[in-house]
């Protein structure tokens, strides 16, 4: 039988899959768009394809037990920098909040698939209340 975390983590992760899907068929159905647009945020065009390639790699790695760790530590910076982006270029703070809270679901993702050795106290071998 499942136990809660695990259910909780599977959520979580389909939760953001589907949010990063959503966003980079976005992406790529209005690709020119989103070069634009990067282009107006001062990036380089070929930015909308770079972040595209790295979300789906992430994504994938989101669901390998053993990168899910990093893997949501690197997507969650990268929704950083995307709210930064956005609230640096005008963008209202509503529309900047999907990032953010991507975001924290991926910062729960990553508290919950440390390292049980990261859990240890130092010098006792004894696990963190």
């Amino acid at each position: 039988m499942a136990t809660r975390r695990g259910l909780l983590l599977t959520l979580l992760k389909v939760l953001v899959t589907l949010a990063f899907v959503a966003a980079n068929v976005g992406k790529i159905t209005h690709y020119t768009l989103w070069q634009d647009m990067f282009a107006g945020w001062g990036y380089p065009r070929w930015g909308v394809a770079a972040t595209t390639i790295v979300e789906c790699i992430g994504v994938v790695a989101l669901w390998v037990p053993a990168l899910t760790h990093r893997a949501s530590l690197l997507l969650g910076l990268i929704m950083c920098g995307a709210a930064y982006t956005w609230l640096a270029n005008g963008m209202r703070i509503k529309a900047s909040m999907t990032p953010l809270v991507i975001a924290a679901l991926l910062l729960i993702i990553a508290s919950l698939t440390r390292h049980p050795a990261a859990l240890k106290q130092p010098g006792t071998g004894a696990a963190r209340p």
